[in-house]
């Protein structure tokens, strides 16, 4: 959207009386509504909001607006004048613009433009909550007047969720099944298919029983009502953060941040967690060997107080422990929560939990040390969440309603879809907290990695993949010994994130040095050889000479010592020259490798 001249009124209105900010350029007013996004409810929460939404054409805070209190009549004044006006009414949760009002609709994301250059662009998104009320082309009469429909908030109570009442409810029901289930076979628990028919068991009841704490609804209901509006929100703010802007987490002291709606990142979260905890549980009924005496049904207090308390502490471990990437469930939620993308390489303010340390395997990849050193730009995690449709039960589906679940049960039979199998062609990642699944049934150690590891390799892959583009296919030995030894489709084009053209040279050197390991060659030469393509790769001008020759020799030496490797070599250093002439006549250093 490039910036206009024309100039709207804006009111707004929260419990606290009314504000106005007259003749406001249309960069500014469409920046204030896309504020109501975030479901504010007050002018505070506005300004809280405000660095989420800022772009370059507009103030670095909101209290550079041009905007007063005012009294009722001159808020009325301002809507009566002409058509071009907008009132954001924060109490009764609606928008309504005049005729002449340059409005975008209520989903949409648009560019911003700073000054007109085309190269200033930062997006905003205008997401309003479903339980908004959105109207144009309305009279001034309809401006102030009540909202058409009532007002139904999606809210998520998680004291109750993830609290006492849920360690609580899990123990209860595990030790009811175990008693009774073990009074007829001591070795329930070594039934692997039983084992997991009671998991399932626990984890729907306790997500399908309503409860006095929650109103009378169930947990279930809890996790949805608002997964593609804030879906929405989070991929405009991953869009910005592809555009080089720094992330704001929602700040927690907004109105509602407690009781705000699930995502379905934190929604697959929660359903791994509820699996850990039980899993967990059945081991420590299994150590215990609880009995019911014969004739009652009474659980020991004593065993329910301690499996809560051990319940509790895997709970706290659990949340807290990083993965691969330095991520534990803890800062994955609180990302979902400030409404931000989870991922690598991504700066955010505003969050309190700290992401870990990344692990970087010790396996003399070039691709593994890239990655390291961010050298491929941020990288987003997706939650596809395909597991929780694997059990096919309704309770732990996606799917909001059951007619939802049930019409995509009946598209799946029809067309013969695996689940599963779908979503891996589809590149996408399941959550990287796995719990016991029908694949992992015999999985007793807590210290148990929940998921299957990519390699680093791998991972690369799907990186360049993920972003539209082909791998480097590596072909046989050529029948002729001077033709190029590695073709690919890739073309000229940069990579994402990584335009100095290292990304390429890493995939060519990875199977080199994947020959080397395979001929047994010594760790020490491998260890050099990448030391002295990270020195390449982070030379300056001065050095890159330098560091291309010693690159090269390197390469030489392992050349000598396998000849089969020659052809490869020389195909290396070629590219290396190439490079070189390119940065010498200041040309696009991302040549077709």
């Amino acid at each position: 959207m490039e910036s206009q001249e024309q100039r709207v009124s804006v009111v707004i209105v929260d419990e606290h009386g009314y504000r106005l900010g007259e003749s406001l350029g249309e960069d500014r007013m469409l920046t204030l509504v896309a504020l109501a996004s975030e479901d504010p409810a007050c002018w505070d929460d506005m300004e809280a909001a405000w660095p989420r939404y800022r772009s370059p054409a507009v103030p670095e805070f909101i209290s550079g607006m041009a905007i007063e209190r005012v009294e009722l009549a001159v808020a009325l004044q301002a809507v009566s004048c002409d058509g071009a006006w907008v009132v954001i009414d924060l109490a009764q949760k609606r928008v309504v613009a005049g005729p002449d009002s340059p409005m975008a609709g209520r989903d949409v994301e648009l560019d911003i433009v700073d000054g007109g250059s085309r190269l200033n662009r930062c997006t905003l998104g205008v997401h309003l909550p479903p339980w908004w009320e959105y109207h144009e082309n309305a009279d001034s009469r309809f401006a102030f007047s009540t909202r058409e429909t009532q007002i139904v908030v999606s809210t998520c109570k998680r004291q109750v969720l993830y609290g006492e009442p849920l360690l609580r409810d899990l123990a209860e029901r595990m030790l009811r099944r175990f008693a009774a289930r073990s009074a007829n076979d001591s070795s329930v628990l070594e039934d692997l298919r039983s084992r997991y028919d009671m998991t399932v068991g626990v984890h729907r009841d306790w997500l399908m029983t309503p409860r006095p704490d929650l109103g009378g609804k169930t947990p279930r209901e809890q996790l949805h009502g608002a997964h593609r509006w804030l879906e929405q929100i989070v991929s405009t703010q991953q869009t910005r953060c592809v555009q080089g802007n720094v992330l704001f987490a929602l700040p927690s002291d907004i109105t509602g941040y407690e009781t705000a709606p699930m995502d379905f990142v934190e929604l697959v979260i929660y359903f791994d967690l509820c699996r850990e905890l039980i899993s967990a549980g059945w081991i420590w009924c299994r150590n215990v060997g609880l009995r019911l005496d014969k004739g009652t049904s009474r659980i020991p207090l004593e065993a329910h107080r301690r499996l809560v308390e051990f319940l509790r502490d895997i709970q706290s471990q659990w949340m807290h422990e990083p993965d691969e990437d330095g991520l534990s469930p803890a800062y994955i939620i609180e990302c979902s929560r400030g409404r931000v993308p989870c991922g690598s390489g991504i700066e955010i303010l505003g969050l309190e939990a700290q992401r870990g340390e990344r692990h970087v395997g010790n396996c003399d990849c070039p691709i593994c040390n890239l990655m390291a050193d961010n050298a491929f730009g941020p990288s987003f995690i997706v939650f596809d969440g395909y597991h929780l449709e694997l059990d096919d039960e309704f309770a732990f589906s996606a799917h909001e309603t059951r007619e939802d679940w049930e019409a995509e049960q009946g598209d799946d039979s029809e067309l013969g879809i695996d689940l599963l199998d779908n979503s891996r062609n589809q590149g996408s990642h399941s959550s990287p907290f796995k719990e016991l699944s029908a694949n992992k049934k015999d999985d007793d150690d807590f210290d148990v990695e929940h998921q299957d590891m990519l390699s680093a390799l791998e991972r690369a892959v799907e990186l360049v993949q993920a972003n539209g583009l082909v791998g480097v296919a590596m072909a046989a030995a050529p029948e002729d010994e001077f033709a190029p030894v590695w073709s690919n489709s890739m073309g000229s084009d940069p990579l994402p994130g990584n335009p100095q053209g290292h990304l390429k040279f890493a995939f060519l050197l990875a199977e080199i040095i994947s020959l080397l390991q395979s001929a047994a060659m010594g760790r020490e030469e491998i260890q050099q050889l990448n030391e002295r393509f990270t020195r390449f790769r982070q030379s300056g001008e001065a050095g890159l000479v330098t560091s291309s020759h010693r690159l090269s020799e390197a390469l030489e030496g392992c050349a000598e010592q396998f000849p089969q490797l020659i052809s490869r070599v020389a195909d290396f250093q070629s590219k290396l020259d190439e490079h070189l002439r390119a940065k010498a006549f200041g040309s696009d250093c991302d040549y077709p490798v």
